[in-house]
């Protein structure tokens, strides 16, 4: 198990630029039939939720919006050199610029596909519902620069 984790990423460093992580940030985001489509045509995972319905890959997403192993986030956080969706710290990162990671993330996912993320670790005064991302008119449709992976934003709202 051990080396699994190691191969995939998941284990926790001793020493490097990644020994200072929060891990796995969001959860996989349950999704809506329409974007179990367009991310499916987009090429993205999609796996089945415990409530029976269907959740996309958070780290995909994060990557469709542009971020990429070792990809600075914020003053001190950075994704992890091996893996998108963990946040690692080094020096001059505080707890403010790691929430403030956190938000610009969610906030660029959200913008981008009309998803919103909620955040994995647990911070005392911080529940996973509190994590505010800006509201999204639902007329507007919100595409990031064309790309052959990007996810469509699908008829005249959010997906």
């Amino acid at each position: 198990m051990i080396t699994d984790r190691e191969q995939r990423g998941l284990a926790l460093p001793g020493s490097g630029p990644d020994a200072r992580q929060a891990g796995s940030v969001f959860l996989n985001p349950v999704i809506t039939p329409v974007q179990e489509a367009a991310v499916r045509r987009a090429g993205g995972p999609v796996h089945r939720a415990q409530s029976g319905g269907k959740r996309t890959s958070a780290g995909w997403l994060l990557e469709q919006c542009g971020y990429r192993p070792g990809s600075r986030i914020g003053p001190g956080v950075y994704c992890s050199a091996t893996r998108t969706l963990t946040l690692t710290t080094r020096d001059g990162a505080t707890a403010a610029s790691f929430t403030s990671a956190l938000r610009q993330l969610a906030t660029e996912v959200f913008e981008a596909y009309g998803i919103r993320l909620c955040p994995e670790p647990v911070r005392p005064g911080l529940t996973t519902g509190s994590l505010e991302v800006p509201a999204m008119p639902s007329h507007r449709a919100v595409a990031k620069p064309s790309s052959p992976n990007r996810l469509p934003a699908v008829g005249s709202r959010m997906w």
